[in-house]
């Protein structure tokens, strides 16, 4: 007999309801878990589309940081700067006072002695004119001494002609009388008449003494007037020695009244040279160029807030640089935006620094506009073809950083900032190795004219130091 296999009693009908129930049940749990997961896929697709958008945004964060941090770095090296410059200028300051105490002490000083020396030379000029009426009296008195002199020499050689003829005469008495004797015994005639010439012989003896005396006494006169006259010749000598001698010392005293005033005058313009300083810019220069920034950036404080003062303000300025500068002969004016300009006309030439030149260029900038770009290549390069015509000095007025002209590559960083730098570099190297590479140098000093951006300072600074030359920076209106 076959045995047959009998269905457990567990799967009955009510069984397999109860399982067909758990079988649905489970599909629909699984159904309930894919749509969880399918929203829950979702969702983190969107968690992390959110998260991407947040880790773009944290490195965009982090960069405005980073700027921010390198903005705050060079703000901080630029107040650093400026405190360093600015304990610089207080003891440029401190030091000029002194100099000026100094050179007013000195001034004093040299006043004094001015005035002794003007006083000596009027004693010497006293004393000169002493001694010249000294000289006139010696020279009347030698002159007198001549002419006795002579007359003593006129009045000895009549003498001595005298005793010639005395003595003549007295020799022809003597024959006469030796012939008389030789006839005294011829007549008493004879001896009366030889008695007569006796006496008369007798009376010539005794003239003849009494010239030979006279003669003695002219000679002895004739010795003491010799002796006079060279008295007086040494009075005069000494009288002419003493004159060479005042005229040697009024020649000494007016050379030292010369050197005086020279002297006085250098220090003069010395104190006013450094009177003239323009707020720590040493004015100096015979041939400048003055380089005025004519761009729009000058007409306002930003791209929102116009400043209408600004651009007669640095006119105003410029006129008063141009004006403090006491050595300067000989300058130009260029004015500069996207192009070049010359104000004052005259392009490639020097002008003469006039007594209205200072007015002239204030009038000249005032007729002119600020608009366009800032492109100080061109301006430099302007200014740099007067080094061959003997520039020294430049003077660069300006607001704000290049941003047009050579220097950019082909594809240029979209940023102004970026380009900006890359501008100044182009420009510091092309200053350092071709325009102002070969001596004598020309001293470049920068006024940075109400900005704002830190970078402008540093910017001018460095232009300024690599050139020998100061900056200094106005940071508002």
């Amino acid at each position: 007999m076959r045995r047959r296999h009998r269905i457990p009693s567990i799967f009955s009908l009510s069984m397999l309801d109860v399982l067909c129930c758990a079988l649905g049940a489970m599909l629909l749990l699984m159904l309930l878990n894919h749509l969880d997961a399918r929203r829950a896929y979702v969702a983190r697709e969107q968690t992390e589309d959110r998260l991407k958008l947040s880790e773009s945004a944290l490195n965009t964060s982090q960069e405005e940081l980073a700027l921010v941090q390198m903005a705050l770095a060079s703000a901080r090296t630029e107040l650093s700067e400026k405190d360093k410059l600015f304990a610089a200028h207080e003891q440029d300051k401190r030091s000029l006072q002194q100099q000026l105490n100094q050179m007013d002490a000195k001034t004093k000083q040299e006043a004094r002695r001015q005035s002794q020396l003007q006083t000596r030379l009027d004693q010497l000029e006293q004393e000169l004119k002493t001694s010249r009426a000294l000289l006139e009296q010696a020279r009347r008195e030698r002159d007198e001494s001549d002419q006795l002199l002579a007359q003593q020499i006129k009045e000895y050689a009549d003498s001595l002609a005298q005793a010639k003829q005395l003595q003549k005469k007295m020799s022809q008495q003597t024959e006469q009388l030796e012939s008389l004797n030789r006839k005294l015994e011829m007549t008493e005639k004879e001896k009366t008449e030889a008695a007569t010439l006796a006496q008369e012989l007798a009376a010539a003896q005794q003239d003849l003494k009494a010239s030979q005396q006279r003669i003695e006494a002219l000679e002895s006169d004739l010795v003491k007037l010799r002796k006079q006259a060279e008295a007086a010749g040494v009075k005069l000598g000494q009288a002419e020695a003493r004159v060479k001698e005042i005229h040697l010392d009024n020649e000494t005293l007016r050379q030292l009244l010369t050197d005086q005033q020279i002297t006085s005058g250098k220090l003069r313009q010395e104190t006013q040279r450094l009177a003239n300083r323009f707020a720590g810019v040493d004015l100096s220069g015979k041939r400048v160029v003055l380089l005025v920034d004519r761009s729009g950036s000058m007409g306002a404080v930003d791209d929102k807030t116009a400043a209408p003062e600004k651009w007669p303000e640095l006119c105003r300025t410029v006129a008063q640089v141009l004006r403090s500068m006491p050595e300067v002969e000989q300058f130009q004016l260029v004015a500069f935006s996207d192009q070049v300009e010359f104000p004052l006309g005259q392009a490639g030439q020097w002008l003469k620094n006039e007594p209205n030149a200072a007015k002239q260029v204030e009038e000249a900038l005032l007729r002119t506009l600020p608009k366009g770009n800032t492109n100080l290549y061109a301006a430099f390069e302007a200014a740099f073809r007067f080094k061959s015509q003997g520039m020294d000095t430049i003077f660069l007025f300006s607001d704000g950083l290049p941003n047009v002209g050579p220097g950019l590559p082909d594809r240029p960083p979209p940023d102004e900032a970026s380009q900006s730098a890359i501008l100044g570099k182009h420009l510091r190297d092309t200053l350092r190795q071709r325009w102002n590479k070969d001596e004598p140098r020309v001293k470049i000093n920068s006024i940075g004219y109400f900005y704002e951006s830190p970078n402008l300072g540093a910017f001018l600074w460095a232009l300024s130091r690599e050139h020998q030359g100061s900056f200094v920076g106005m940071s508002r209106p």
